[in-house]
């Protein structure tokens, strides 16, 4: 008898698992990304955090122009992440 309900367990449609929402690239994630601070910025995907990224280093020069869709992160001269805005 156990057998027999075993089997028909198996006939059971499952439902697939939904698949993870992909992120909104149109705009800048500061708020999401700020728990990125103090990571080293050679361990983070930039290519799922915004459509445009800009890593400035210390003393590193960068235009002055505002895209609110461009994720700015700052970091120290050991790479870390020490900042995160929008810009």
């Amino acid at each position: 008898m156990l057998v027999l309900f075993g089997g028909l367990a198996a006939c059971v449609p499952t439902t697939p698992e939904p698949k993870p929402a992909r992120p909104d690239l149109s705009t800048c994630t500061s708020n999401a990304t700020h728990d990125l601070v103090g990571t080293p910025v050679s361990l983070v995907n930039t290519s799922q955090l915004a459509a445009t990224v800009r890593i400035l280093p210390p003393n590193g020069v960068a235009t002055m122009d505002y895209n609110p869709a461009r994720l700015n992160i700052e970091t120290d001269a050991n790479g870390t992440i020490t900042r995160v805005t929008c810009g």
